[in-house]
């Protein structure tokens, strides 16, 4: 119960961040650079993807036009940031550090080291939230972020799932349950105008978040193989969720 509580008062924190920065964020060249980046991660996402499932001819068209972009955002800002990101000294060489792996992964690809392709691309996620995140910018990828996030601690259930005879077993899945359907609920609100009137968007959303909801049920009746069940509905479409709006 005191994880719930606490894990309660971490997401109103977070929700009061959000409502305060996402207007920052969105205002002359520093909404110009987000939708360069937005442009480049969503190479970024699909390579990874493509790299993961063996379809390495998509993984080398996304990774190009990745290692393309991020090119590009280093001529364009790592001499001059965006005023919100200006006075932070590591940010300009966290922008480089990006290109650079992702140049070094289209060298690994070039000689069928997918492996070494994919370890590359690995930490970029990360670093390009954390750029981000030290700033006080919170954009709404990174809503969809968290949601994809907590939905990967919710499914580990799928394969360990609790004893349903013991409490604090229950209450561990109730917590990592709790956060994510509080950030599905959330990310359906703060989407963008032009996301919110994408069918496959709220369909993804909408759709996950009944099957979540029915999870409430199945823990409350005991049920296993339907938690289990409901777990796998959700993890396509959370899958989907971050590599189309992610």
């Amino acid at each position: 119960m005191i994880r719930i509580v606490q894990a309660a008062i971490q997401l109103v924190v977070v929700a009061a961040i959000m409502s305060v920065m996402v207007p920052i964020a969105a205002a002359g060249t520093v909404h110009e650079f987000h939708k360069a980046e937005a442009r480049a991660m969503r190479g970024y996402r699909w390579a990874s993807f493509y790299l993961r499932t063996g379809n390495l001819a998509l993984a080398e068209m996304e990774l190009g036009q990745f290692a393309d972009g991020a090119t590009k955002l280093v001529q364009s800002y790592a001499a001059n940031p965006p005023d919100i990101y200006s006075r932070d000294d590591t940010w300009p060489g966290d922008l480089r550090k990006i290109a650079q792996l992702a140049s070094e992964a289209q060298a690994a690809l070039s000689v069928d080291n997918v492996e070494d392709a994919r370890a590359k691309l690995t930490p970029i996620r990360a670093l390009n939230r954390d750029m981000r995140r030290r700033n006080g910018v919170f954009l709404f990828v990174d809503c969809i972020d968290i949601a994809n996030h907590s939905f990967a601690r919710l499914f580990r259930f799928r394969h360990n799932p609790p004893n349903f005879q013991k409490p604090e077993q229950l209450d561990s899945v109730r917590q990592d349950l709790a956060e994510t359907l509080y950030w599905y609920r959330q990310c359906l609100k703060a989407a963008p105008v032009e996301t919110t009137q994408d069918s496959r968007f709220r369909r993804l959303v909408e759709t996950s978040i009944v099957s979540l909801e029915k999870v409430w049920g199945a823990l409350r009746a005991g049920e296993e193989r339907r938690m289990i069940n409901l777990l796998r509905e959700v993890a396509s479409s959370n899958r989907l969720l971050y590599l189309q709006f992610g």
